[in-house]
């Protein structure tokens, strides 16, 4: 079975480590040399020892501390660079759903006007204006035109979403704009039949 490799402890963790052994290192020291009676020449000579250690303290403490404080700056520094980046992010994203909406927003558009223009297209092929009791049906022009701009409308929507990057939405626009064009062929069609006084069937 592989061992999981050990990750190793980050600078900050590793100095105040250090420092941390450091310090009881020189406690120990410290206590032994209280500790140890004078009544004898090895004693006395320890205890010397051990208090000259102990009077080096500062310049075996010094690096120790500069190399915390150095790992203390570089976090700060860190977490202040992350700071201005997801700031940035945070920017990025707001852009990003501004334009989103403003598609989405376009698209709902085109959504509602299929709606009309099917009742448009309806009444044409039934001969009767929609929601009016019978008055003149739209005119074949009146239908295309509206058709055509749908479809122009839904080919610019799709064409904003890729060079936006949202390929989801390009895909909806996209078969919203095959589906206006297959209507438009049918209706060139049904237009010609009635033109040649057949049914439109």
């Amino acid at each position: 079975m592989t061992k999981p490799v050990k990750n190793e402890p980050s600078a900050l963790v590793a100095a105040a480590t250090a420092l941390e052994e450091e310090l009881a290192r020189i406690s120990s020291v410290a206590r032994e040399a209280q500790r140890l009676p004078l009544d004898s020449q090895r004693n006395v000579e320890r205890t010397a020892e051990k208090l000259a250690e102990l009077g080096a303290v500062d310049e075996r403490l010094g690096p120790l501390v500069q190399q915390l404080m150095g790992a203390v700056s570089a976090l700060v520094q860190g977490q202040q660079e992350q700071a201005v980046a997801l700031a940035a992010r945070a920017e990025e994203v707001r852009a990003r759903r501004e334009v989103l909406r403003d598609l989405l927003a376009r698209y709902a558009g085109l959504g509602r006007a299929a709606q009309e223009l099917n009742a448009m297209v309806q009444a044409f092929a039934g001969g009767a204006q929609p929601g009016t009791g019978g008055a003149e049906p739209p005119s074949f022009q009146a239908v295309r035109e509206t058709m055509t701009r749908l479809i122009g409308d839904a080919e610019a929507v799709a064409r904003v979403s890729v060079e936006q990057g949202f390929e989801d939405l390009s895909r909806q626009a996209d078969g919203l704009r095959q589906s206006l064009q297959s209507a438009r062929n049918k209706l060139n069609l049904l237009d010609a039949r009635v033109e040649r006084g057949g049914p439109p069937q």
